[in-house]
């Protein structure tokens, strides 16, 4: 009695299928992964504003006033993972401007569509601002770059 021998393992059209799968699943996955990574490096921004912030009024209820610059207070002008450049872009005696910005060759420096992100006080109130890569800063009323 003869029998029939299956071959075992995958057909080349098998192999070629999955591939073409694992492809476009992939095609789909990255972006979203890295705007992932992205976002979550934020954290990194807001960490280095909150510092700054801190010392800024630690500044002022010695000095009177805001200080014009990061080494004014004492703060390294770099975000804590170093993904972000830290400044004081104004400073008087009722508020200030802090910008964190993508540091160039960072793997934030990607981050087009919240390339700064700002801290306004001003007389009191704080206003959370955020700017696309060559545009001004404004309001970040959707939390696009400022949610956590």
């Amino acid at each position: 009695m003869l029998r029939l021998v299956h071959p075992r393992g995958l057909t080349l059209l098998e192999m070629a299928v999955a591939l073409a799968l694992a492809a476009v699943l992939a095609s789909v996955a990255y972006p979203s992964w890295r705007e992932q990574l992205l976002k979550g490096r934020r954290m990194d921004a807001r960490s280095g504003l909150a510092s700054l912030q801190l010392a800024q009024e630690r500044y002022r209820s010695v000095q009177g006033r805001y200080a014009d610059h990061t080494a004014q207070l004492g703060h390294p002008s770099q975000s804590p993972a170093a993904h972000y450049l830290l400044t004081v872009e104004q400073a008087d005696r009722t508020g200030y401007t802090l910008v964190a910005t993508a540091r160039s060759g960072s793997p934030q420096e990607g981050d087009r569509a919240c390339a700064r992100i700002a801290l306004v006080m001003q007389a009191g109130a704080s206003v959370e601002m955020a700017a696309a890569e060559g545009q001004a800063l404004e309001p970040d009323t959707s939390r696009r770059c400022w949610a956590p």
